[in-house]
């Protein structure tokens, strides 16, 4: 038998090779902990934060305890804003995150540092642990037009009560977490409704992320492990149907509450469970390996007396855990879906980044991970969508402007965008005191109408605008007609609540245009008087206008085109391949390949966009379309699974085919072998390619 070749299909018809192994699992272990700081200007004598006759005084022991133990993550109560300053100038290795309510209470900050090298802040926001107005207690519903940081002594709140979250990203592994850091009410009745919203405000943000329900609440409960709140938040009291299903990390590694109290009024000392009244509680598949009270101190010495005593950080020991991550979740193909969730859904290959081959990832179409097809989403197993998901339409709003964004205009505010023809990002400076800010979104800037929230002047008639309140912290994208857009598939914003940081929002356009929208889009950025009658502050808008106190005309707003880079008529940010070289872009990223589709970054002999085609690692070199072994008789190859195999033969040296056999597609993951038998004595080529 002469086989002079074997062709494995490449180009327009791929063959599909020996699927590499599965990224190697992962764990890690965050190191969190909880510091009521207590108060500076509190009257504290020899315990003072700064105390000049006191060597060191507390301020240096509480840095100490920082360095020492060194934490991950750090969810700070009663620190005041000079408290945070001098920790922040002493701790370069973190960054620190702070709100202090707007009304009453004095000047504790709501506040959370992380190390940067370790973990990355992907959003973050604060939310009051008070009533609605009306008297709904304990219902924070958006858009009511209140301040949700305000004095509540009716409700027994003795001072503002605030609970500050981040969302993180632990740079080792790319999973996602949310934190939650507080300081509770002295009262039963308040403890368990802020109980209640911070699970529910948790169970909300997990509830919309890809397989990330891994949350962490720390804080100052002002109860212990006896009361109603701390039974709420795991799970066995019920309030207004909610409960909890979070694990006190001191409960899975001590097992007992003996001697485990962390209030001391600076006395030290092993303290009762009666006075465990800082935790730290964690869900969604943690583990916590060690817990502990942090009963740090120093020797300290009066310089006038000379007498020696010992020195706490803090009236309260600060508490730690090592919470372990779950493993991640393997993604062999690097469409953002697991392998698992594709092993249990039919059709869906986890070889295959685009299963129904429709030109989007499947993570890019089932966006929150959970097999199903929800609003926003299409189908990744029905091709033909013409939905473009982009990483506009998936940009965390962080408060910090993403920086592929383009600085579009620069006069007093700075205006940044990206607009891919259906989803708009757009950026500006926070509202800071004294304005309110708007980023007008128009079509038509010839035209005039009345500004928005009784401000003075025209602006142009818009179809959109996003409006910051003037340091209230509430930011909101808004309709053609002034309504408040609540769909979050649809439109979402933040701003950030520190002066200096940024208003930014994401926009869907296509229920405000319609489908096929590709005309240009003209922006303004505008700050106006924060009270009614406000006038449009005209040294500050972006662009420079022609100081007439109105928006209307083009030279106040910029013109923003989507492109077309590749000109295959779908814009460059919402084309899955921008560059055409026939890979997906986000799986390449997700690769991290530094060539085009043409290229051969791991050196087997399949191209980038073959491999992609193919089902095989772009990154492993094992991983390629290959022969295992031929006889006379079989041709035996290695596969990839959820994959149909043909083989075909030439007796013309190529220039005709005929099938010979149809191979099912392999059982096993990651990887099979198929063996076909060959046409006994005749001689010729054979080739083996994917079945259509």
């Amino acid at each position: 038998m002469r086989i002079p070749g074997i062709w494995l299909g490449m180009a327009a018809l791929l063959g599909a090779g020996a699927v590499g192994p599965a990224p190697a699992r992962a764990e890690a272990s965050i190191r969190v902990m909880s510091f009521n700081l207590r108060y500076a200007s509190a009257p504290d004598g020899d315990n003072a934060w700064t105390n000049a006759n006191q060597a060191p005084p507390r301020r240096e022991v509480a840095i100490r305890v920082v360095l020492d133990r060194n934490p991950d993550l750090i969810g700070f109560q009663e620190g005041e804003d000079a408290q945070l300053d001098e920790l922040a100038a002493a701790l370069p290795a973190y960054e620190f995150v702070r709100r202090r309510p707007s009304g009453g209470g004095g000047g504790e900050n709501a506040a959370f540092a992380f190390k940067t090298n370790r973990l990355e802040l992907l959003d973050r926001d604060v939310f009051s642990l008070g009533p609605s107005p009306g008297g709904g207690h304990w219902n924070n519903v958006p858009g009511t037009n209140f301040n949700p940081y305000v004095y509540f002594p009716d409700m027994g709140l003795g001072f503002p009560r605030l609970a500050l979250w981040g969302r993180f990203r632990w740079r080792a592994t790319g999973q996602e977490f949310f934190f939650h850091t507080t300081h509770f009410d002295f009262n039963d009745g308040p403890q368990i409704g802020s109980a209640r919203l911070i699970v529910d405000n948790a169970r909300s943000r997990f509830d919309r992320m890809p397989a990330s329900p891994l949350s962490i609440v720390v804080g100052d409960f002002n109860s212990t492990q006896a009361n109603n709140d701390w039974a709420l938040f795991t799970g066995t009291y019920t309030n207004n149907g909610i409960a909890g299903d979070y694990v006190d990390s001191w409960a899975q590694v001590v097992g007992s509450w003996t001697g485990s109290g962390t209030i001391h009024g600076f006395a030290g000392g092993v303290q009762s469970a009666s006075q465990r009244i800082d935790w730290i509680l964690h869900r969604g598949g943690f583990t916590a390996t060690q817990a502990v009270i942090a009963t740090d101190a120093a020797l300290a010495t009066n310089l006038t007396t000379h007498a020696v005593r010992t020195q706490y950080p803090s009236d309260h020991y600060p508490v730690l855990a090592d919470l372990r991550l779950p493993d991640v979740a393997p993604d062999f193909d690097r469409d953002g879906l697991p392998d698992a969730l594709e092993l249990s859904r039919a059709g869906s290959r986890p070889t295959d980044p685009d299963s129904d081959g429709d030109g989007l990832l499947d993570g890019q179409e089932d966006l929150n991970g959970n097999g199903g097809v929800d609003g926003g989403e299409s189908d990744p197993l029905a091709g033909g969508d013409t939905q473009r998901p982009t990483d506009i339409r998936n940009h965390s709003l962080n408060g910090v402007r993403d920086l592929a964004a383009e600085l579009i205009a620069d006069h007093g505010l700075e205006l940044y965008a990206r607009f891919d023809g259906r989803y708009l990002y757009v950026a500006t400076q926070d509202a800071g005191e004294g304005s309110d800010h708007f980023i007008f979104v128009s079509t038509n800037p010839a035209a005039g109408r009345a500004a928005p929230w009784a401000k003075s002047g025209q602006t142009a008639p818009w179809i959109a605008y996003l409006a910051d309140e003037n340091d209230s912290d509430f930011s909101g994208w808004f309709d053609a007609a002034g309504n408040w857009i609540t769909n979050l598939f649809q439109a979402r914003s933040v701003t950030y609540f520190e002066n200096g940081g940024r208003l930014e929002g994401v926009l869907d356009l296509a229920p405000l245009l319609g489908a096929g929208f590709t005309n240009a889009l003209y922006l303004a950025a505008a700050p106006y008087g924060n009270a009614d009658g406000g006038a449009l502050v005209a040294a500050a808008q972006a662009p420079a206008g022609n100081g007439d106190g109105d928006l209307v005309g083009t030279a106040e707003f910029v013109r923003l085109d989507p492109g077309d880079a590749d000109g295959d008529g779908i814009s460059d940010l919402a084309d899955p391949d921008g560059d055409g070289d026939g890979l997906n872009d986000a799986w390449a990223a997700a690769h991290e390949l530094a060539g085009a589709g043409g290229d051969d970054d791991d050196g087997d002999g399949a191209s980038n966009v073959q491999e992609y085609r193919a089902g095989t690692d772009p990154e492993d070199p094992a991983s390629a379309f290959k022969i295992a072994s031929l006889t006379a008789t079989d041709l035996v190859w290695a596969a990839a699974f959820g994959k149909t195999y043909a083989l075909e033969i030439s007796i013309d040296q190529g220039a005709s085919w005929t099938g010979w056999t149809t191979n099912a597609a392999p059982t096993n993951f990651p990887d099979s072998l198929v063996r076909s038998p060959l046409p006994g004595p005749s001689s010729g080529w054979y080739r083996v390619r994917i079945a259509p």
